[in-house]
């Protein structure tokens, strides 16, 4: 059903994400979106009050686990929760 000549496997070909379901890999591009938004806000006010340094720090420490773990994500909904 899909060409595996480049990738053995993508997340959209293990997730099936295609035809009727295109849509959910749409809605993670907005999720993603969102979440920058939200953590450029947050960011920029964590970092006047206390400073940019412990701002980056606080933010690779809650960014680095997250992505590790949607890495390894078993389904789409706790993908999704993690973008």
């Amino acid at each position: 059903m899909f060409d595996r000549g480049v990738f053995p496997a993508t997340f959209t070909t293990d997730h099936g994400l295609v035809c009727g379901e295109q849509y959910k890999r749409r809605f993670l591009g907005t999720l993603m979106m969102l979440g920058m938004l939200l953590g450029s806000v947050v960011a920029g006010f964590l970092g006047d009050r206390i400073g940019r340094r412990r701002t980056i720090l606080i933010a690779i420490i809650l960014i680095g686990p997250s992505v590790a773990a949607g890495a390894l994500a078993p389904n789409y909904e706790i993908y999704a929760a993690l973008r």
